[in-house]
């Protein structure tokens, strides 16, 4: 599948892949393809991705039945 995906692509072709994952609950290290040795240095361009900072949450979290859960714990 790899060798027609890069026979078949016509001007670029980008691969990627996972740094981490989770699989049935762990955290599991990804790595590169193997067949990406047999690509000349030339042809390739490492690009890493920052996924942006998830902005938090402003103000009390409310339960679902609408109640302050900072209400509970205070007594």
């Amino acid at each position: 599948l790899f060798y027609v995906g890069m026979t078949r692509a016509q001007e670029r072709l980008i691969v990627s892949w996972a740094r981490k994952r989770r699989l049935f609950g762990k955290t599991r290290a990804g790595r590169p393809s193997p067949f990406l040795e047999a690509i000349p240095e030339a042809f390739k361009r490492e690009h890493r991705h920052t996924p942006p900072a998830r902005p938090r949450p402003r103000g009390r979290q409310l339960s679902l039945f609408g109640e302050d859960l900072g209400a509970s714990a205070r007594g």
